[in-house]
């Protein structure tokens, strides 16, 4: 029931991140996906430290970021604007192995709202020459 009500909170269109943070902090042992809610959550309502803060928090609770982790800081990333942020999280997600086809086209629209057109172009590419 609680994951129902923060994945509305922080995804609805009138949702209410205050009241989803109330609703996440009495969760017990909140899942990845529930983590990934929120991240996303304070992504939308452009709330950026919020959002890092949640996914250290979530580090620091032992859970393992994912593709969806990653598709959402990378987002953040591109409202903040320092290029050196999405590059630790495109280079995370590439130590982590998490590069599926999701997360490599989040990273071409990223790198294109930062005007790196060739990193864009090559990963556009690589997502199409791989099996």
């Amino acid at each position: 029931m609680a994951s129902k009500v923060i994945v509305f909170c922080a995804v609805a269109e009138h949702g209410d991140m205050s009241y989803a943070v109330s609703v996440f902090e009495k969760t017990e042992n909140p899942d990845a996906f529930i983590w990934n809610t929120m991240i996303r959550g304070f992504g939308k309502t452009n709330d950026a430290p919020k959002a890092f803060e949640f996914y250290k928090r979530m580090q620091e609770r032992g859970l393992v970021a994912d593709d969806f982790t990653f598709s959402f800081l990378l987002k953040v990333c591109g409202q903040l604007g320092p290029v050196l942020l999405e590059i630790q999280m495109h280079c995370s997600a590439l130590n982590m192995g998490l590069i599926d086809m999701s997360l490599r086209n989040t990273l071409v629209h990223v790198h294109g709202m930062f005007k790196d057109i060739e990193t864009s172009r090559q990963l556009y590419v690589c997502r199409y020459s791989q099996p």
